[in-house]
């Protein structure tokens, strides 16, 4: 068999539970070693890896998240991140999320609503931002921003709803 991973050497199966089903893996030795396999899933492995202090919302340390495979709250996502990318990229093959596609809607509007998603998560950060910053006169023109691209996602699914009917 051949590494399911590399796709080079001679592999093994292994069999891991992940989201209650249980997962085959065929693996060469050099790729099991790299992703250590235990009862929680994929997790990549590297033993020179260190913690890297705790969540500041629920206190969950790094290294409990390594021993179990669970976060304690959504705010780990982002006090783990830079240790969190690689361990996605490598059991879901990407970090961003794409989400289901319909088949009988253009491609245009999936593009457009990108942007208008991508434009609203970037203003949402910038409010965050400038609030911390206590730069309020700031925050109030991030707001109309907001609520501009907000009515155009708004309009753009409305617009998208009329022509399938």
């Amino acid at each position: 068999m051949i590494c399911s991973r590399c796709g080079k050497e001679t592999s093994q199966i292994y069999v891991t539970r992940m989201r209650d089903e249980d997962t085959r893996l065929s693996l060469c030795p050099e790729c099991h070693r790299a992703l250590a396999l235990n009862t929680h899933g994929l997790l990549p492995y590297n033993e020179e890896e260190k913690a890297s202090g705790e969540c500041p919302v629920c206190g969950m340390a790094y290294e409990e998240f390594r021993r179990t495979g669970l976060l304690g709250c959504a705010n780990c996502y982002r006090a783990f991140r830079r240790e969190l990318m690689p361990i996605i990229q490598s059991v879901q093959g990407d970090t961003v999320h794409r989400g289901k596609k319909q088949e009988n809607i253009p491609e245009e509007y999936y593009d457009r609503i990108r942007t208008l998603v991508d434009r609203i998560d970037g203003l949402k950060d910038s409010i965050e931002r400038e609030m911390r910053r206590g730069a309020y006169a700031r925050v109030k023109t991030l707001n109309e921003a907001l609520k501009e691209a907000d009515a155009d996602l708004r309009d753009l699914n409305r617009e998208l709803a009329d022509g399938r009917e």
